[in-house]
């Protein structure tokens, strides 16, 4: 490495053109003039500050958003990342500690890191008023008597919101707890668009005990929130926390910016380094002109295949440039992002876990490695390069063959106007809601009348009181009077498990059980900050992985598949749409099945697939829309309902604003029924309301779907009925990309057409749906509306523990099958606890640990099915 740096001028064409890539669209993002306000009226130790630092002025949109602070207003800032929205939330803060002596504040920020990252920062500042001794940590790293410190001394705590649900909640009506609470003004939500998806529905529940606890000590809190761009911020934060916000959005932003420049690569017709778009090339060529960069890639793998591949090919970059992503130890990802604010790494290669604001300044190129599913994504990614003062900021885009990449290389316009999301928050799901009403109940400190505010939590969850201590609803987390260590908040019935080196008390970092099933499942090799580690054993009891090191240009990939059923037991049907004898669409719970058969791994040039004597599996409820095509609608074959499927999911993501990652599908023909079903469903347990939408716009996505199967200009023309990933392929590992057919899918999406030009469809909603839309919660209510229940078929396998097994609750908690029964139609368990105690427990969401597992056909009754697809009794399909 010679270490020059490169000129500006000569970079970027040069760059690509060297590393085989050519520039397909360019884009320039116009720099923007700041625009300034007075600071608002403060304290006059904080506004002697503003004057020292700021001339006395302040951004617009930092002026507005403590000015509405000052009047008491609850203020959300969803401006654009490096836009200074920590002052804009820290000097309200400060203002009133300094004005009243008891105050107390809390800071959330959603990792462990970004609090570290903001904790110097915040007490220098507060030094500048007397404060700086009172800003403590309070997380999972802190330890008793740090934690005891900083309630008694803290006037500001930082927090995550795991330490929030796990302990303090919890411990609130003890003396330093309650004291805190008691005087608590401020809540401060730093990155809160964060909390969507699964952390977010958890949250939201975690917020509102919260506020149920401070209610109870005569307390009421006023919250700051910084968030990035995004369709309804406002919206957001009030089925975050159930109270009304004021925004400042983008439109308000005051920072001036020297603007981007976008460009969208190709591959070049000739390469100067023989070998077209070298990627690794055009790191190497950035990181020896001392150039500084952030890489950004679609996920954890990928991210470990990057830097494993650059590595491999220039091993001297091993101390320039590092791989990052969650599941490290947070030792690990402090280190890396130290090295790279003090120069000494050049780059990183990154997954989503960078797009957080920590703070890594002068960084002048930006490499998207496929463009991220969603345009917040998008946007808080780029936000990472251009923020030095006079330096432009340089975004490379290497599209990937995926539909989402495709279309916006055909239409790279679109890109920039891309409409952000709305974040994804869904109450109504019944493991959460009973996971929290446990906690809650418990916090109370009165554990058979809890006294839950219903302007709070909503009287559905209030009235659950009766509902259980009637027994109309259980569930083994209500029986515990230590709920809160029985569930983690970051996702929804999916355990964390540790990574540690065999033979070594080496600990790598956490992966959960969803992660395991496609990344570190028996003999996967896991890649780990550059280096490669074969999984030795899965001790499921501790929640343990157990690895050792393996050579690095090993690797493996997952052999397995998914399975859906329509209906689960005491499931719902929300919405239906009927053309007669025809077609039928569905939007309703469905049970998914995922399992990790096997693996493959390439010997000696050579594919070898190893197969387990049991599967890895996760059992989920989920919401899912499906269509149901009925035998007068006409053969629908295995490859053109996936590469139907296929292609509706792949337009629903890019037209409607959702990430591909929360949506997956699977197709089966019913045989025997003589009918066929397509599924599109939410991958997270309970559902977060994704693929609801598709029941809205179907039809609206048949011209555009027609459209993507008729033309894919990166088909190779003699397998083009096949597809590829630009257009019918999709990239999640259980899903079928061998068996698709444009053309069958064309018959299927013309025949729909003709059908829907013909006859509209009859559609019913629900009471259940109705009860949701007015936000009550269906998960638990009595209004689970069947519907014709006669329609949905329950001819299915399902699964029985035999006796001696080791089964898992939802909850973590473990026992022992010691017999199993029906009840009423619904499968039920004797399972003897560690301590003894023999519980009676209803077959929703136990995982296999250890033991046999068999099948129950429940068409014939016949209790001795082994793995097979159809019933060796009867003839029906189990799965």
């Amino acid at each position: 490495m010679t270490g020059h740096r490169m000129e500006v001028s000569e970079s970027i064409e040069m760059l690509l053109r060297q590393s085989g890539f050519s520039i397909e669209h360019e884009h320039i993002q116009a720099p923007r003039d700041g625009r300034y306000l007075n600071c608002p009226e403060l304290h006059p130790k904080i506004l002697a500050y503003v004057q020292s630092k700021f001339q006395g002025k302040l951004y617009l949109h930092q002026a507005l958003g403590i000015d509405a602070a000052l009047r008491g207003e609850n203020v959300v800032l969803a401006t654009g990342t490096a836009s200074g929205k920590t002052i804009s939330f820290a000097l309200p803060v400060f203002n009133e500690l300094l004005t009243e002596q008891n105050s107390r504040a809390l800071f959330f920020y959603p990792t462990k890191a970004l609090a570290g990252d903001q904790l110097k920062a915040l007490q220098d500042m507060a030094a500048s008023f007397g404060l700086g001794d009172k800003i403590y940590r309070f997380d999972g790293d802190v330890d008793t008597e740090g934690r005891k410190k900083a309630l008694q001394k803290g006037r500001i705590l930082l927090c995550t919101p795991d330490v929030l649900h796990t302990t303090m909640l919890k411990r609130n009506n003890e003396r330093e707890y309650s004291t805190f609470f008691q005087n608590l003004k401020y809540v401060i939500l730093d990155e809160c668009h964060i909390y969507s998806g699964a952390f977010g529905s958890n949250m939201a529940f975690v917020m509102r005990r919260l506020r149920q606890v401070c209610r109870r000590k005569g307390s009421e809190y006023q919250i700051l929130a910084a968030s990035a761009t995004s369709r309804d911020p406002g919206r957001h934060m009030e089925l975050l926390t159930s109270l009304k916000f004021t925004v400042i959005d983008e439109k308000e932003n005051g920072t001036p910016s020297v603007g981007r420049r976008f460009i969208f690569t190709g591959i070049a017709d000739d390469s100067e380094v023989g070998k077209a778009g070298d990627l690794n090339h055009l790191i190497a060529t950035l990181t020896e002109g001392n150039l500084r960069f952030i890489a950004f890639c679609y996920s954890r793998r990928l991210t470990e295949q990057y830097y494993n591949e650059l590595t491999l090919a220039y091993p001297a970059l091993q101390s320039k440039v590092m791989p990052y992503r969650s599941g490290y130890e947070v030792e690990d990802r402090q280190k890396i992002e130290n090295t790279l604010r003090d120069g000494k790494l050049c780059g990183v290669i990154s997954t989503s876990a960078l797009e957080l604001g920590v703070d890594l300044p002068n960084m002048e190129y930006c490499l998207l490695i496929g463009l991220p599913s969603t345009a917040m994504s998008f946007w808080q990614r780029v936000g990472r390069v251009g923020r030095s003062s006079g330096s432009q900021g340089k975004v490379l885009i290497f599209p990937s063959d995926n539909s989402i990449d495709d279309y916006y290389r055909s239409h790279p316009g679109k890109l920039y106007e891309r409409p952000l999301e709305e974040l994804a928050l869904h109450l109504d799901n019944r493991q959460l809601i009973l996971s929290h009403y446990s906690c809650a109940r418990v916090e109370s400190g009165n554990f058979d009348n809890p006294e839950l505010a219903a302007d709070i939590f909503g009287q559905d969850f209030v009235e659950l009181e009766e509902k259980i201590n009637n027994i109309d609803i259980v569930d083994d987390i209500l029986t515990s009077n230590d709920p809160h260590n029985l569930f983690g908040i970051r996702g929804i019935d999916d355990p964390t498990y540790e990574i540690f080196t065999t033979g070594g008390d080496k600990r790598l970092g956490t992966i959960t059980w969803s992660q395991i099933l496609r990344e570190a499942y028996p003999q996967a090799v896991y890649r780990h900050m550059g280096e490669a580690y074969r999984v030795d054993r899965i001790l499921n009891r501790d929640y343990i992985i157990k690895v050792k090191r393996e050579k690095k240009s090993a690797g493996t990939s997952p052999a397995g598949y998914v399975t859906v059923k329509e209906k689960a037991l005491g499931g719902t049907i929300f919405r239906k749409a009927v053309w007669p004898e025809m077609l039928e669409m569905y939007h309703s719970t469905v049970a998914v099945i995922t399992r990790t058969t096997g693996y493959k791994e390439r010997i000696n040039n050579k594919w070898v697939q190893t197969k387990y004597p049991s599967p890895l599996q996760r059992r989920v409820i989920t919401e899912g829309v499906w269509l149901k095509f009925l035998p007068r609608f006409g053969e629908c074959r295995r490859n053109g309902l996936n590469a139907f499927a296929h292609a509706v999911s792949n337009l629903y993501t890019i037209h409607n604003s959702c990430d591909s990652a929360d949506i997956a599908t699977h197709a089966v023909i019913k045989k025997l029924d003589n009918y066929a079903v397509i599924y599109f469903f939410d991958i997270t347990s309970g559902g977060l309301g994704i693929s609801a939408g598709l029941f809205d716009v179907f039809l609206d996505l048949l011209q555009p779907v027609e459209e993507r199967l008729l033309k894919c200009d990166h088909c190779d023309p003699e397998s083009f009925d096949r597809g590829c990933p630009a257009c019918i392929q999709v990239p999640r590992w259980f899903e079928d990309n061998e068996h698709l057919s444009k053309e069958e899918a064309l018959s299927i999406l013309y025949r729909i057409k003709d059908l829907c030009k013909q006859t509209s469809p009859q559609i019913s909603i629900s009471s259940s749906y109705q009860h949701r839309s007015m936000g009550g919660f269906t998960s638990i209510s009595d209004l689970a509306d069947e519907m014709s229940a006669d329609d949905m078929i329950e001819r299915y396998g399902r699964i029985l523990f035999q006796p001696g097994a080791i089964v898992a609750m939802r909850s973590g908690a473990e026992g022992t099958v010691v017999k199993y029964f029906e009840d009423g139609g619904d499968i039920f368990y004797h399972l003897e606890m560690e301590n003894g105690k023999v519980l009676r427990v209803k077959d929703m969401g136990l995982r296999l640990i250890k033991g046999d597992q068999r099948y129950l056909c429940i068409n014939c009754g016949n209790e001795d099915v082994n793995r097979d697809l159809l019933c060796p009794q009867c003839g029906v399909e189990l799965f």
